[in-house]
């Protein structure tokens, strides 16, 4: 890689948005992660011609899990896991390409929750499987309620590093894609190392990717 780090940002247009967060849920009977993992791994394909896609899925670690209820209620923020996850991105059906990718999330014990306990018994320091791609999906930021409208996000102002460059887990990896829902569209950006994945094909891949939820 060539340590050159460039940050874009994407939006999908919102009709497309608002089917696949009702209309495709309802169809598929999955969750939205499966259908946003199914369009990018189907992206990558058509982009780079990759049959398989290694990701760090990068999630917030708040789930019950094993029929435990853990105490939350007096904690903030969230308890990030991040663990390993090979999405198959060749799956000519479109329609049997979600099942497979649902299939897939579920396979992964307790949602990864206890990956770094298990890297450490090992005394491993960071994620050994050669991963491609961070992947976080936040969900909707309009679920809160009114006092959310009293504010809006603007990403033309300047900010520091999304990640810690201590973060060696996340750091390391070439390419992350971090997005959410806003204004009822899914919105979010492509951090991308230049020496991986160049600024044309980065935003072809997330033009490919909206074009794959479309045809959900």
């Amino acid at each position: 890689f060539t340590g050159e780090i460039s940050n874009e940002f994407f939006s999908v247009e919102k009709d497309i948005s608002q089917k696949v967060l009702t209309e495709c849920i309802i169809k598929y009977g999955v969750e939205v992660n499966d259908l946003l993992l199914t369009a990018l791994s189907r992206a990558w394909n058509k982009i780079t011609g990759q049959d398989n896609l290694a990701i760090s899925m990068w999630h917030h670690g708040r789930d019950s899990f094993g029929g435990q209820h853990l105490e939350m209620e007096r904690t903030v923020g969230w308890f990030t896991s991040i663990y390993p996850m090979l999405l198959a991105c060749d799956v000519a059906d479109i329609n049997q390409h979600v099942r497979y990718t649902a299939d897939t999330v579920r396979s992964v014990p307790n949602k990864g929750f206890g990956y770094g306990t298990l890297l450490n018994i090992a005394h491993k320091t960071e994620l050994d499987c050669n991963t491609q791609m961070v992947y976080n999906y936040f969900g909707s930021h309009e679920e809160g309620g009114s006092i959310e409208k009293l504010f809006s996000i603007d990403r033309k102002l300047e900010h520091g590093e999304g990640i810690s460059p201590l973060n060696k887990e996340v750091g390391d990896i070439p390419l992350c894609v971090i997005f959410n829902v806003e204004d009822g569209c899914f919105v979010g950006s492509l951090r991308h190392d230049k020496g991986f994945l160049d600024d044309n094909n980065a935003n072809l891949l997330m033009k490919e990717f909206a074009s794959q939820l479309s045809l959900l």
